[in-house]
């Protein structure tokens, strides 16, 4: 699943696919010294920041902020709408929805 503030179809694909790859390593170093599940992941570029959070099994938000953005603000906001929203956005809704377009 996939959406970007713009109709840039092809840049949301490429972002989802980053986090995905970002999550998968998390998972395995979590794995490989008993971590625990993921959380987050926070990105420290120069020009911005990426960050993933967890919002339900099999599910990840993930978010491109610009350097002046407050990272606590950020976080808590990703926070909320994993709460709100994560029971709904499951691996199993991505399955739903390309079955009603081929329908």
């Amino acid at each position: 699943m996939a959406k970007s503030a713009t109709s840039d179809h092809a840049n949301a694909d490429r972002l989802a696919a980053v986090i995905s790859g970002m999550t998968s390593l998390a998972a395995g170093v979590a794995d490989t010294y008993s971590l625990g599940g993921l959380n987050k992941v926070i990105v420290d570029l120069t020009g911005g920041y990426l960050l993933a959070t967890a919002i339900s099994r099999g599910s990840v938000l993930g978010v491109i902020a610009d350097r002046t953005a407050n990272l606590g603000t950020v976080a808590y906001e990703m926070t909320l709408f994993a709460s709100r929203a994560g029971a709904v956005l499951t691996p199993a809704l991505i399955v739903e929805l390309k079955n009603s377009v081929q329908s």
